[in-house]
């Protein structure tokens, strides 16, 4: 009786406040951005947007979080269907990748497609002003070429441009016109794409290939054709394609250009020159990731390892998915480290120098060379020690055998 009665009182209860099932979703994430590089992910979501303008269902969306922008696509209900749409993403964009859609937590900057606005009816019905055919006229000529959707070939990624441009300059050489017209190299997040083609079928685009296997290899992907996309173009290997597509895209024009310069130098081994551009680019645009980890690489280059490590570390801040400027934070500190014990081993000669029996500046000095792989004379100094202090040399003896228990 008393099971029947709670039953009874458990279903009137559900019936007051139904509860709402938990649905997952599955969407894709892109790119993430520091919260104040909000330009470069305005740049992101509108070429994302490009990418599935055909797809409307398909929502690109700009969230906001407590540490990070990121910016996510689509809201699949199963899993396998978010991993097939991300597998083509991945031939345009680095490593996007599939996480639970958002239900909170983000704060939603700019969503496309937009919603549909609904049309306040009013009983006046305005009416647009007429526009004089001359107008009409200039508008349908100035109206800008919209991107298509193409089969292409990508022959090879690069994470420097200079690299794209070697292998730019031995394709150049391989393929004949017309197709060589097309050969170019696209901007994609944070990679360099040389490409070529704007086939209109897979078949034709296989074709192409078949007819150089010998000499090129590449894979046949379907991808948006726009000159927006593009850094080098086979009429113009030095210089940045020129889009006027507004103060946005112009100083992304101006950006590349400063790249493909500093490039330039760094494959010269004009270091000096480089970093003297890129001082001045990082002070015209300070929340450039690529630039601060591009002055990073260069500081390295000249020697200046604490210099190159705020570099990497600001490109890290700004923008955190990026494996390359991890690496580079890594070598700085590898190339600090390596100083300070140089410095280390100075300053244990000069003790010794003036003591040649200072037993603490002599474990000091073994335990260096140590850490710097140079067993030999950490095992001159362990028989120093032999005779001046047994226990020290038993610690220099135990750090010889076993090694410094660095990051363990």
């Amino acid at each position: 009786m008393k099971r029947g009665f709670l039953l009874f009182i458990i279903t009137i209860f559900l019936s007051l406040f139904p509860v709402s099932a938990y649905t997952k979703s599955f969407s894709i994430q892109t790119a993430t951005y520091a919260l104040n590089a909000r330009g470069y992910a305005e740049r992101h979501f509108n070429f994302v947007k490009g990418l599935i303008s055909e797809r409307p269902e398909l929502k690109v969306r700009l969230l906001k979080g407590k540490r990070y922008l990121v910016i996510r696509v689509g809201d699949f209900r199963e899993y396998e269907e978010a991993k097939e749409f991300a597998k083509g993403l991945k031939t345009i964009l680095n490593d996007p990748f599939i996480l639970e859609t958002e239900k909170s937590g983000f704060e939603l900057l700019r969503v496309f497609p937009e919603p549909v606005k609904e049309e306040v009816k009013g009983d006046v019905e305005k009416k647009a002003p007429l526009q004089s055919p001359s107008r009409t006229e200039r508008a349908i000529k100035e109206k800008k070429p919209q991107a298509r959707v193409v089969y292409t070939v990508e022959l090879a990624t690069f994470s420097r441009v200079r690299e794209a441009i070697g292998e730019f300059n031995r394709i150049k050489g391989i393929v004949h016109p017309p197709v060589v017209k097309t050969l170019r190299i696209e901007r994609h997040a944070n990679h360099y794409s040389l490409r070529i083609g704007a086939f209109s079928s897979y078949e034709e685009a296989r074709q192409f290939l078949q007819s150089y296997k010998e000499r090129l290899k590449g894979i046949i992907i379907q991808a948006m054709y726009s000159s927006k996309g593009v850094v080098l173009s086979y009429q113009d290997t030095e210089k940045v394609s020129e889009q006027k597509e507004g103060a946005t895209d112009r100083e992304a024009e101006e950006v590349e250009r400063v790249i493909v310069e500093v490039e330039q130098r760094l494959g010269n081994e004009n270091f000096g020159e480089a970093a003297e551009l890129l001082r001045e680019a990082v002070r015209r645009w300070p929340e450039n990731p690529e630039l601060h980890a591009l002055y990073g690489e260069t500081l390295l280059n000249m020697g200046f390892a604490k210099n190159a490590y705020r570099e990497y570390k600001r490109a890290i801040e700004i923008s955190p998915d990026v494996s390359q400027y991890h690496s580079g934070l890594g070598y700085s500190l590898l190339n600090i480290y390596i100083e300070r014990a140089q410095q280390a081993i100075d300053a244990f000669k000069k003790a010794l120098e003036i003591d040649p029996e200072n037993v603490d500046a002599l474990e000091g000095l073994g335990t260096v060379y140590v850490s710097i792989d140079r067993r030999d004379l950490a095992e001159d100094i362990y028989n120093r020690l032999k005779e001046l202090d047994p226990v020290a040399a038993k610690r220099l003896r135990d750090v010889i055998d076993s090694g410094l228990e660095i990051g363990r």
